[in-house]
């Protein structure tokens, strides 16, 4: 058995400021990572105008 899927999520729009932090702890405290080889999203990922 796996401990681990490949999931996408698409939110649309821009995210306001204040939100992006809980935004990354609601991340992290489900252990999700920006992929297969466990890297961890932090605030640093978070570009103007990119998508994460």
């Amino acid at each position: 058995m796996t401990d681990r899927a490949s999931a996408t999520i698409q939110i649309g729009g821009a995210i306001r400021s204040e939100l992006i932090e809980p935004l990354i702890d609601a991340i992290a405290g489900d252990h999700g990572m920006l992929d297969w080889v466990g890297t961890a999203v932090d605030a640093s990922h978070i570009v103007d105008g990119a998508t994460l």
